[in-house]
């Protein structure tokens, strides 16, 4: 969240919804005639120039309208600081950080919406219809995964946090803290998020007894929850603490900065995971190269996999693919047969990885199709190598 310390005021404009937005955006000129009258109220307090504000704007809008069939009931509204016509309302409703949600109901009681809450569209829809009694139009939520969180207690927690060949996220947490009831469940869709991950685990340690309390102390755990990353390498780890917001998302972007994963929230794979930059610039040479620079090309590939992992041998693969049927449209084809292997994810999760690699790597080929030349040199002393799946 940002920190309110300046206000820009830019122009002066008329209140009403933006082209795109769903929710009404709101100044002080037309607050009285919007908001009240017996209807509550949901309001974000946001700045064009705030990154955090870009993220939950339009997810607000989608908000706006899963609520659309109760909107004489409930107004869902956006306050855009830096207009002219916004300040009283700032210093009305206390705002000292960007973004703020503020629920007003329709008494006019004020509760502002948890800065470190989860901000995805299905938190805050069931925020909303807790608070207001109403429903929204989102489709009920998918039964919740396994729960994979690694509960520590004090005596196992050196052992688990301080093993140097792990990442560790710890969760700091408390029985009687309502937010570390709120985070529980946004922690365990992480878990399952990076369950394909072996060198990353997923901790909780409950701070509700003696001994715990000491380990407690020792990282300096004054509030809950507190999240801390032990980051593999030495067994006297040096914790880096995680202080974005709670929400599945913000977790899942701070493992793969910090611990080089290129996990998806879901816990499916990046577009880019596999890729292999170096073996990238080889295959542009190989797309692009004449029928007479085409094994030398493959040759180089040969020599750069051999310190390579799994992945740069499917580089090979389909490299000797290309060449022995002279034919482009393997890439399409292959490129369906996988996609569609993704789409009904009827294997394992290991398996499904090893696809989805394949598939990114198949990619990297399939953005220089045009160029490749359908008749390429037979390879005659290579034994291809080995094709799986």
């Amino acid at each position: 969240m940002y920190s309110l310390l300046r206000f820009v005021v830019v122009l002066a404009s008329v209140a009403l919804p933006s082209a795109g937005s769903s929710a009404l955006n709101v100044e002080e000129s037309n607050w009285d005639t919007s908001i009240g009258k017996g209807k509550s109220a949901f309001i974000e307090f946001w700045a064009p120039w705030c990154e955090h504000c870009e993220r939950l704007n339009p997810i607000f809008d989608e908000l706006a309208d899963t609520f659309s069939d109760v909107k004489d009931k409930l107004v869902i509204a956006k306050v855009n600081v830096d207009v002219e016509g916004s300040r009283a309302l700032i210093e009305r409703y206390g705002v000292t950080g960007l973004p703020t949600m503020k629920y007003i109901n329709e008494r006019g009681n004020t509760e502002e919406y948890d800065p470190q809450g989860p901000r995805s569209l299905e938190d805050l829809a069931a925020y909303l219809s807790r608070k207001s009694g109403l429903k929204s139009r989102l489709p009920p939520p998918p039964p919740p995964p396994p729960v994979l969180t690694k509960k520590l207690t004090a005596e196992t927690f050196d052992n688990i946090v301080m093993n140097p060949d792990k990442d560790v996220l710890v969760a700091f947490t408390a029985p009687y803290s309502a937010h570390s009831q709120t985070l529980q469940p946004i922690y365990d869709r992480v878990s399952w998020d990076f369950r394909n991950e072996k060198q990353i685990i997923i901790a909780q340690l409950e701070v509700d007894g003696d001994p715990r309390r000491i380990i407690g102390t020792e990282y300096n755990i004054t509030s809950y929850p507190i999240i801390k990353l032990f980051p593999k390498g030495s067994n006297m780890k040096a914790p880096n603490d995680f202080l974005s917001t709670r929400d599945e998302l913000s977790f899942v972007e701070f493992l793969n900065e910090h611990t080089g994963t290129q996990r998806a929230v879901g816990g499916g794979l990046f577009d880019t995971a596999g890729r292999i930059f170096d073996m990238d610039e080889l295959v542009k040479e190989f797309m692009v190269a004449s029928q007479a620079d085409t094994l030398k090309i493959y040759e180089k590939a040969i020599a750069q996999t051999i310190t390579q992992s799994v992945s740069g041998k499917q580089y090979l693969r389909v490299m000797e693919k290309l060449i022995r049927d002279n034919k482009g449209d393997y890439l399409v084809q292959e490129g369906k047969r996988l996609g569609g292997i993704l789409e009904k994810r009827a294997l394992s999760d290991d398996k499904l990885d090893e696809i989805k690699i394949k598939s990114n790597i198949l990619a990297s080929f399939v953005q220089y199709l045009d160029s490749f030349s359908t008749f390429k040199a037979p390879i005659e002393a290579t034994k291809p190598v080995k094709e799986e799946l």
